[in-house]
Parts: C-alpha cells; structure tokens; sequence
C-alpha cells in the first residue's frame, strides 16, 4: 500500500509491504519495508500507524531517519520509535536516540554525534531538543548533561550552535605534541558551543 496524511509541503508519504485499514477510528496499519517521506525526510521502520483524524503517524521498530534540507547540514536519527505531525511540523523520537549532524567539509567542520532518550524537532526552525542522558561529542570533546540544544540553521560566525545544560560534564583530549596526550575536565551547569570560532564557554560555576 502507499499513500500520504496532510497537504501541500508538510504533507507525510508512506509505503509498505502489508496494510490494514480501521474506517471506525481512522487508523492505517503498515508493516514490512515500511518507508516515510517528510519535509526533506525519508525515513524506514518495522512498522507504521497512520491516525488520518490527527495527520500523525507513529513509527516503531528499527527506526531510521535520514534529513537532508538545502540550507542545513544532513542530519541522521535512529530510535526505537518515532512520531511526525504533518499540522505542525514536528518530529518526535523516543528510546534509545543515536544520531549524528554531518557537513559537506567534515576537516573544516567535523561531524557532531549525539544520544539521548528523547528527542524533539521543530522542522520547521531547524531546531532539535535533547533530553534525558544526553550525551554530545565533536572531534575530541565529549560532553554529557541533562538536556540540550542543536540549531541546524546556526552555523555561522559568533552565533552558538549548540548548548547543554543541567549537570554538564566535558572530557577533552589535548595532544601535546610530543607524542603524549593529557585529558582534561570541565565541569558546569551550562556550556555553548561556537563551532566555528572552534570556542566553548562554560557558565554556572565553571570548573576545569
């Protein structure tokens, strides 16, 4: 079966191999190669239920997504579910949430890697909320908190793009230059990051 929830842009596009349809609640079950294409998305799971009263659709099993939007670096999601709304706009991941933000340039502006439990995204402002162990690394830094914050549409000069906060931990590898390696630690209840200015500022009684 195939078929779509919504209209125009925000519209949601859905396939599979089984399907079965409730007209009383308005619920489309799909199974096996299940596919989704929305908003610069196209996204695979085990299984998908489309509710046409709400335009949402909920994907569960083996959940993968892949973003690629012209003004924003490719963005990859995978969790053990996930639910999209075409009304709004908004994406939500949940259970075990791995991902990772990639650039064209990947030695000028290497790739970030993120986890979490939960994951929120306004698609439309190119904005992504983290939350629940959420864990952060770029190049050598890794950076564990509570909750956190990624602009996609941010990468510019003096403007930050991602920040986490809540109990923040930051783990740094320093090379030396002599061979030798020393790690340092820092210690926070908020950081910023300024990609690139290659710069991150702690605040809330800072230790390193």
């Amino acid at each position: 079966p195939e078929g779509k929830v919504g209209e125009g842009e925000r519209a949601i596009y859905f396939s599979g191999e089984k399907g079965r349809v409730s007209f009383n609640e308005k619920i489309i079950k799909v199974y096996d190669s299940v596919k989704v294409d929305h908003a610069d998305s196209r996204s695979t799971a085990d299984k998908l239920l489309v509710d046409q009263s709400t335009q949402k659709a909920h994907l569960i099993g083996n959940v993968h997504s892949i973003f690629t939007p012209p003004d924003s670096p490719r963005l990859e999601v995978n969790s053990k579910k996930a639910f999209l709304n075409a009304k709004n706009n908004m994406g939500e991941y949940q259970g075990d949430v791995v991902g990772k933000v990639q650039f064209e340039n990947e030695k000028l502006h290497p790739r970030i890697k993120f986890k979490s439990n939960l994951l929120k995204m306004n698609l439309d402002e190119r904005l992504i909320r983290l939350k629940e162990k959420v864990y952060l690394e770029r190049h050598l830094i890794k950076i564990n908190a509570l909750e956190g914050k990624i602009w996609l549409k941010n990468y510019q000069s003096g403007v930050k793009y991602f920040v986490l906060f809540d109990d923040v931990r930051l783990t740094e590898k320093l090379d030396l230059g002599n061979g030798e390696e020393i790690l340092r630690k820092a210690f926070s209840e908020k950081i910023e990051g300024f990609p690139l200015e290659r710069k991150l500022v702690l605040s809330g009684y800072p230790r390193v």
